[in-house]
């Protein structure tokens, strides 16, 4: 882990970065108020199943369990924000998971992130590392929820050997976070990974995801749900690489915004020339509930093979006042249409959870948040 922090360092001093896809719409200066030098703010981790092999990142690299210390920090790429060398850098605490090949979890794996309250302008800094091995298959929920100010500079690595097939919620509710996410995921042959970001709120949250579709048959699929209110700020970011033929991505993310909260979904899918027989699609659906809230949207896609399936698209507008009429006209009030149609508009994502249990879960949830904005009114 020494050796990662220096190389990190090194980068670090001779890092300059252009800032003109993935920050967009957010300034990346924002993120000042993070003390790289100050961190103060620890955590523990619940997991409900044995199955999922856990160990503290260093020990794993230091006895190379499964070979780990050739992937590790392999995975995120590193050249794309210096959130991400301050992590490697300066992160003391690390996680590393395992799921033996073969291994298939009959039940969700639950892991309940505790964070220890922080420090004024101190903040967490945590690595974590998924290692699904041949012919694995679980589903994962990741917990990270509290109610108190907090910065966080996270990351998160995913590598899936072959034929592995993991679904992996992150059930995500920080109305008083600010957080940079960086995702990195290498996929291999025949393997899926699904994952559904849940953000409930946040401060300020940047989320950077970084997919690469390595082997054949490979597949990534992404369904989000954003929900903001007061002056919340959540900008996603997803980029997706198509590195070799019959690959799979579908992006589908879905906003509702109220007050004076601001929300951005930027998607970008490239297929390289050695990639056909791919499909990438995209699409983004955004509901805004006050003249205040704002939304930028923008889906692409780079295409440098003929022989592929692509398409994208993006919405954004109000509750629609002929559904709002017609269900009126049935004798349901104002308040209950509006939470219908609300509720309809997010369980298109949610139902594509395929434990009902997870899935309920996060209908309780942003049902709590829709009755709030109804009630608001």
């Amino acid at each position: 882990m020494e050796s990662l922090s220096k190389s990190a360092l090194n980068k670090l001093d001779n890092f300059s970065p252009v800032y003109d896809e993935q920050w967009k719409y957010t300034n990346v200066n924002q993120f000042d108020k993070f003390d790289f030098n100050k961190i103060a703010v620890f955590s523990d981790l619940k997991i409900s199943n044995s199955l999922l092999e856990h160990l503290k990142l260093e020990d794993a690299l230091e006895k190379n369990i499964n070979n780990c210390q050739n992937i590790v920090n392999e995975v995120i790429p590193n050249d794309k924000n210096k959130f991400i060398l301050y992590n490697t850098a300066h992160f003391k605490a690390g996680d590393y998971f395992y799921l033996r090949s073969g291994s298939i979890a009959d039940k969700p794996i639950y892991i309940k992130n505790i964070i220890d309250k922080n420090e004024s302008n101190s903040f967490y800094n945590k690595r974590f590392f998924f290692h699904f091995d041949k012919n694995s298959s679980a589903t994962i929920v990741l917990d990270e929820s509290h109610n108190f100010k907090a910065l966080s500079n996270i990351v998160y690595e995913f590598y899936l050997e072959e034929n592995s097939n993991i679904e992996l919620i992150i059930n995500s509710n920080k109305p008083q976070t600010t957080q940079i996410l960086n995702l990195g995921a290498k996929i291999n042959k025949n393997a899926c990974l699904k994952i559904f970001p849940i953000d409930i709120s946040g401060e300020l949250i940047k989320n950077n995801y970084f997919i690469n579709l390595e082997k054949s048959n490979s597949e990534f699929h992404y369904n989000s749900l954003n929900l903001l209110n007061d002056s919340n700020y959540i900008d996603n970011y997803i980029e997706v690489n198509h590195n070799s033929k019959n690959t799979l991505s579908q992006i589908n993310q879905k906003n509702i915004l109220q007050d004076k909260s601001r929300g951005v979904f930027y998607s970008k899918s490239t297929i390289k020339e050695n990639s056909s027989n791919s499909q990438a699609h995209q699409h983004n659906n955004n509901l805004i509930l006050s003249q205040n809230s704002m939304v930028h949207s923008n889906p692409q896609l780079m295409i440098y093979n003929d022989d592929v399936e692509c398409s994208h698209g993006s919405t954004t507008g109000k509750i629609d006042d002929d559904a709002l009429f017609y269900l009126r006209s049935r004798g349901i009030n104002l308040d209950n249409a509006k939470q219908i149609l609300l509720n309809a508009f997010l369980n298109d994502i949610i139902d594509n959870i395929k434990n009902e249990e997870i899935s309920l879960n996060i209908k309780e949830q942003t049902n709590l948040w829709i009755n709030n904005y109804v009630n608001k009114k």
